[in-house]
């Protein structure tokens, strides 16, 4: 959908169909209601937090640990860290912007509003800490002269989106993420 602005406003995607969602909407509404908030809350994040993964491979993200990082060559490094600059800003500005329109479209009901932020920190916080690990498994690494300019866009690529992050996790929740 076109609007103005940022990227964020530029860019925004729909998570789900709206038929699922309203669907959604009616499973909660009822699950609150009969007294299962927390059980909602642990099955919408688990399969959120799965969407969010999809997303990050679908971008060429992979799960990498500190060990596989640090045994990359360099030009295959090089192409990962430019790729996870680019992810990165994607994925704030764009998917975890969606997701949280999502969340606040699916727990909209009277009650819902602290079921809405715990649901959306538990599902997005995987997504942010798997690219914040790859992050610093480069930092870590073994230093180089050329790697110094790719970890400086790193760098600039995450202090770009800092304050899109800010925005989506401000409640006292989602201060572990930022």
């Amino acid at each position: 959908h076109e609007r103005g602005g940022s990227l964020a406003a530029d860019v925004s995607i729909d998570v789900l169909r709206a038929e699922i969602v309203a669907d959604i909407r009616d499973i909660v509404d009822r699950m609150v209601r009969a007294k299962y908030e927390k059980e909602c809350c642990q099955v919408y994040s688990s399969c959120r937090r799965e969407g969010l993964d999809s997303c990050l491979g679908i971008l060429g993200i992979e799960r990498l640990s500190i060990e596989e990082v640090h045994k990359i060559e360099w030009n295959q490094l090089d192409d990962k860290m430019k790729r996870w600059v680019q992810v990165v800003k994607i994925m704030v500005r764009v998917v975890l912007t969606s997701e949280k329109r999502l969340c606040e479209s699916i727990f909209d009901g009277e009650g819902c509003d602290l079921i809405r932020e715990v649901c959306f920190v538990e599902s997005g916080k995987w997504c942010v800490l798997q690219l914040l690990n790859f992050g610093e498994a480069v930092a870590i690494g073994k230093r180089s002269p050329e790697k110094l300019f790719r970890v400086l866009d790193m760098y600039e690529g995450l202090s770009d989106t800092l304050k899109y992050l800010r925005c989506l996790f401000s409640d006292e929740s989602g201060e572990f993420v930022i």
